[in-house]
């Protein structure tokens, strides 16, 4: 099953840490962390003080004490969005041996209070929509591998799923028929495959296969993966 999709919300984003792996914090003008991914800070050049137009989402559970909400579109060419010149010194925090509490807890420190509010509002329009759902899987296909098999990670921790519905799960999007698929949407179906097969192997997820048949015996064979053995039963693994 799929998790349940989530509204989509355009804010203001000021970005407040880079760190070394390359992913980037910012926060909302209600003063909640954003975080931004690897992918995403390196195609837009993420710097501290940037101010990007932005298209958030919740999220996950697990990591809700960490950042309340993932940006998964920053609008370059929007009229609220206030990029520093490239000759300004940036604050450039080290993650090296620091837990994510520790990173975050520095990044709080350069956040202040004495910016404009501004109106967050539902991104409604189908075209931005679509533009949202591209970037979304452009930023999965060059998400670094790490990077993936934490979401992956966080998406089975809540039910086991097989790796199909883990793509949607971490996308946050409606379903797009295989058929319709473009180079760019086949590649991230293929890398989630990959990676779930990969985390498999390497003993951090688990593998069931289910066997079904239908009215005239024909059967159907469906292959999820878990975090734990008891999430699904021991005796179709």
């Amino acid at each position: 099953m799929v998790i349940k999709m989530q509204r989509y919300t355009t804010t203001v984003l000021e970005v407040t840490g880079c760190a070394k792996t390359g992913a980037a914090f910012s926060t909302t003008p209600e003063n909640e962390v954003c975080y931004i991914s690897v992918a995403m800070a390196n195609a837009c050049d993420v710097r501290v003080g940037d101010r990007y137009k932005a298209t958030v989402k919740p999220n996950f559970p697990e990591r809700l004490h960490l950042a309340k909400w993932i940006a998964i579109r920053l609008d370059t060419e929007d009229e609220d969005t206030v990029l520093i010149e490239e000759d300004d010194d940036e604050e450039v925090i080290d993650v090296e041996d620091k837990t994510d509490d520790e990173i975050l807890t520095e990044w709080a420190e350069v956040v202040t209070d004495d910016r404009p509010r501004e109106v967050v509002t539902d991104a409604t329009d189908a075209d931005s929509l679509l533009k949202i759902r591209d970037q979304m899987f452009t930023t999965l296909l060059h998400m670094s591998n790490g990077e993936l098999d934490d979401m992956i990670l966080d998406v089975l921790s809540i039910e086991p799923m097989g790796f199909v519905d883990v793509l949607w799960s971490i996308l946050s999007i409606n379903p797009v028929k295989r058929k319709d698929f473009d180079s760019t949407q086949n590649g991230c179906y293929t890398k989630v495959q990959s990676a779930c097969v990969r985390l498999c192997r390497g003993g951090r997820l688990v593998e069931a296969s289910y066997t079904t048949h239908n009215s005239v015996g024909k059967a159907h064979t469906t292959i999820v993966y878990a975090r734990r053995m008891e999430q699904v039963n021991p005796t179709c693994v």
